[in-house]
């Protein structure tokens, strides 16, 4: 089990993974777009309405059960619950903050998979270059927040990202050792069918009166978060987590926030400052240096 865990990163895993996490890269623009108009919980049942629609289509072609053992429903609950909580956040959050700046700090995750890793993932541990790689990373984050700070505006959307950010980092971990003994489609069918009611109750109870005038350009940033990211980008991400380092794996994710930038500044117009710039660059120097450890 240990040694499954642990396998270091293949050439082909590695282009799979710069896919994976450059189509993510485009994700907050996407969200940032779809609550414009659709509130956040809202836009989070609907986002997933499309992704259990793939997984189910998936799981029919391959032939695998997505009915769960009775020893496997604690863990989907759980993670289905981390999962709830974290998407929320992330769709508030981007509400209340820019597109590039909730790309920035959402792509610091992978500072808190190396952390919960190196506890709860045997023969992942917490070691000097690794420790220095997050700690860069971690610095990156600050110089964002300070921009923001300085700025006197968005801290409070930029906190509720970084807050989704720690439980994306949880989640992941969770999911690494839940897909050691169930499959990832059904493990990934579940997580978005237990999450979608409470998506949808959410979103009756307090946000009746937050719909704005639906448009094209609403739909499309929707169904680019259901059917790119949330169906495959979710299950290469849940794939390559399987069967790889979790914090080699999280460090493939230095291409989002550049990614993300770029289409941020390219497409929303969104401010790219010099705070932004030395934030960024330290999350992904720091992502990359602890891949390496």
């Amino acid at each position: 089990m240990v040694a499954s865990l642990n396998r270091r990163m293949t050439p082909a895993a590695a282009l799979l993974a710069l896919l994976v996490f450059g189509l993510w890269g485009a994700n907050n623009l996407a969200i940032k777009i779809s609550v414009e108009a659709v509130p956040p919980l809202a836009a989070a049942a609907l986002r997933f309405l499309q992704a259990l629609g793939i997984m189910a289509l998936w799981a029919a072609v391959h032939r695998t059960s997505l009915r769960p053992r009775r020893e496997e429903l604690r863990e989907l609950v759980l993670l289905a619950l981390a999962f709830t909580l974290q998407i929320a956040a992330l769709n508030v959050g981007q509400k209340h903050t820019s597109a590039v700046r909730g790309t920035v700090f959402l792509a610091a995750h992978p500072l808190f998979v190396g952390l919960f890793a190196g506890i709860f993932i045997p023969g992942d541990p917490l070691r000097g270059r690794r420790l220095a790689g997050l700690g860069l990373a971690f610095a990156g984050i600050l110089l964002t927040f300070a921009e923001g700070f300085l700025a006197g505006g968005g801290l409070l959307g930029d906190g509720i990202v970084l807050g989704s950010a720690l439980l994306l980092g949880a989640r992941l971990v969770m999911l690494k050792l839940i897909v050691q003994r169930v499959p990832v489609t059904r493990t990934l069918f579940w997580q978005f069918l237990l999450a979608l009611p409470l998506f949808a109750l959410g979103s009756l109870l307090f946000e009746r009166g937050d719909w704005g005038p639906v448009t094209a350009r609403h739909i499309g940033a929707l169904a680019y978060q259901g059917l790119v990211v949330a169906g495959f980008c979710f299950a290469g991400n849940a794939w390559l987590y399987a069967h790889f380092r979790a914090s080699q794996v999280a460090a493939f994710t230095f291409t989002t926030p550049l990614w993300g930038v770029l289409l941020c500044g390219l497409l929303a117009h969104d401010p790219i400052t010099p705070w932004l710039l030395a934030g960024v660059a330290c999350v992904t120097a720091g992502i990359a240096l602890a891949s390496r450890a």
